[in-house]
């Protein structure tokens, strides 16, 4: 075992949520799934593992690529595209 393994211990406690009709199923066999860290929609559920697994390298990665979309010029470029849109297509705006 590593000794960043060895490091990480069980919670005392793990809540598991889900549906009404899966409990019985649950009680039964014993068994649950949990939901992969990808699918989640919830970015507190995650946060703890995904700074675990994720190395220097990544986060700096992924720092780069959000501040190129996220720049301020990047969010004028695209309004100004959308507001270009609907000034010149009038047409493509539904009437309520």
């Amino acid at each position: 075992m590593s000794t960043a393994e060895s490091k990480i211990s069980p919670p005392a406690s793990l809540y598991k949520y889900l549906a009404p009709e899966r409990i019985t199923d649950v009680l039964e066999t014993a068994t649950f799934k949990f939901t992969r860290m990808a699918n989640t929609n919830d970015i507190f559920e995650v946060r703890k593992t995904f700074e675990r697994i994720a190395g220097p390298r990544f986060k700096e990665l992924m720092l780069t690529k959000y501040s190129q979309i996220i720049s301020k010029k990047n969010i004028e470029d695209r309004f100004l595209e959308k507001l270009e849109h609907i000034l010149f297509n009038p047409g493509h705006i539904q009437q309520p």
